[in-house]
């Protein structure tokens, strides 16, 4: 069935098309009656990303040494009062029995792991590295939750989050092609997408690695999700 709040970008990775916006669909149906069927879901203000925001952290983590192998308990729910680093009584729940890695947290995404990865790192480091992989200045404030999701960030800045895993690092900005009324091209799109990439992040080549496999266990687990209809308890 649709989704109508479903939102996507997807964004070029090969030499031809790098950090070029192939296609964006911002809505279901911009021409619907819903009074927000012309806002573009994909860009602009954004919305809560929830667990999209987990493989931030453990980069974040590895970056100051924090291993993939660490353990962590798992249980849910749990309560964090630290003030000094998140504020009030900050109750989690989304996890599992017993204690889990880091590796098996991002895989199967369980909150409460992550929620105490986001005080070991803590919020402005965490914050950093979001705006080094490419969520725009200013946007995400240093709150404990942000690990979580709970800012608001677009798809255009996801998608350039995830690529950037996958060049080892190295971001390359979004980038709209330009067409006058004719068609004809304005931009050059590959060279302005050149000129929008920037330093690579942080970490060195075996953190970059780790935190690619770490994705790509998401994203198996994801597609095991969909396949076995395991509940959101099951997966935390």
């Amino acid at each position: 069935s649709l989704n109508p709040d479903a939102a996507a970008v997807i964004q070029g990775t090969t030499p031809q098309d790098d950090g070029h916006i192939l296609a964006m669909v911002g809505g279901r149906d911009f021409f619907g009656s819903d009074d927000d069927a012309k806002f573009n879901l994909a860009s602009g203000p954004g919305r809560q990303a929830g667990s999209s925001m987990k493989p931030i952290g453990l980069a974040a983590a590895l970056q100051i040494g924090i291993p993939i192998t660490r353990f962590y308990p798992a249980d849910s729910p749990i309560e964090i009062d630290i003030p000094p680093i998140c504020g009030p009584v900050w109750k989690v729940r989304g996890g599992t029995e017993g204690d889990r890695t880091l590796a098996d947290s991002t895989k199967w995404s369980r909150n409460t792991v992550f929620a105490q990865l986001m005080v070991d790192i803590t919020p402005p480091r965490f914050v950093e590295m979001a705006e080094q992989l490419g969520i725009g200045e200013g946007r995400l404030q240093p709150v404990c939750a942000a690990i979580l999701g709970t800012e608001n960030t677009n798809m255009v800045e996801l998608s350039t989050v995830y690529p950037t895993f996958a060049r080892d690092g190295v971001r390359v900005g979004a980038g709209l092609e330009r067409r006058d009324r004719s068609g004809e091209a304005v931009e050059d799109v590959v060279r302005a997408a050149h000129e929008r990439r920037a330093a690579g992040v942080g970490l060195g080549a075996d953190e970059r690695l780790v935190v690619r496999h770490g994705v790509d266990r998401l994203v198996a687990a994801g597609d095991l999700l969909r396949r076995e209809q395991l509940t959101q308890h099951d997966c935390g």
